[in-house]
Parts: C-alpha cells; sequence; structure tokens
C-alpha cells in the first residue's frame, strides 16, 4: 500500500509544469516587453512567466522599461515577487508579480550570464 502511495506521488510530482519558486526570497532574471509580451524568466531556468501586477513595483518597472530599454529588449533584473503557477497559459507557466525592484542591469555580460539563451525563448 506505501508503495503504491509513493508511486502515485511520484508519478502526481512529475506531471507538474511549473514549480513557482519561493516568493518571498530575492529572484534574478531578464524581463522583456513588447506587442502582446509581458515576460520575467529566471536565471534558474528556462520558464517564461508572465509579469503583471497593478502594483508600485509592476508600474516602476514599466516605466524604468520604456524609458531605457527598446521593445523585446532584456532587463536584468533582481526582485520581489509573488509566482502563481498556472496551466494552459499558453507560452507561460504563471504569472509573476513583483513587489518590489531591488536592482537592474543593461550589462550584455550580465543578461547573458543569467539566461544564456534568451533570444531563442522569446
Amino acid at each position: 500500500m506505501k508503495y503504491i502511495i509513493a508511486v502515485l506521488l511520484i508519478m502526481l510530482c512529475s506531471s507538474c509544469s511549473a514549480v513557482a519558486p519561493a516568493n518571498k526570497n530575492e529572484v534574478k532574471g531578464i524581463y522583456y516587453f513588447g506587442h502582446e509580451t509581458n515576460a520575467f524568466v529566471l536565471c534558474s531556468s528556462k520558464e517564461v512567466w508572465w509579469a503583471g501586477g497593478n502594483n508600485e513595483a509592476m508600474k516602476k518597472i514599466e516605466d524604468l522599461y520604456a524609458s531605457i530599454v527598446k521593445p523585446y529588449g532584456n532587463l536584468y533584473m533582481v526582485v520581489k515577487g509573488k509566482f502563481t503557477p498556472m496551466e494552459g497559459n499558453g507560452d507561460y507557466v504563471g504569472i509573476f508579480e513583483p513587489t518590489d525592484l531591488l536592482r537592474y542591469s543593461l550589462e550584455k555580460d550580465v543578461i547573458s550570464n543569467c539566461v544564456p539563451d534568451i533570444e531563442q525563448l522569446k
């Protein structure tokens, strides 16, 4: 009986499409924005999250992006926020709602060290 339960739990966990990072920690990733695109990709994975939210942090990120980055350009960010995995959400594994922008960079080395193949994910 224990064996059956263990197998079922493994099967259930392996079918999960996205595992949300801890919501209280700082996360590092690449943000890019364009027509029908508002994405955040964690440095630690290639999963693309929809970046959204109606709060000061998201407004600050959008304003910063609009002032220093071209559409679909890459902005490295260190942020805090909340991840909500969602299945059947098109190209995105879920929603990332930033709550605090801590640091950012446009340096190509920083961006490529974070997600080396970021252009292939777009």
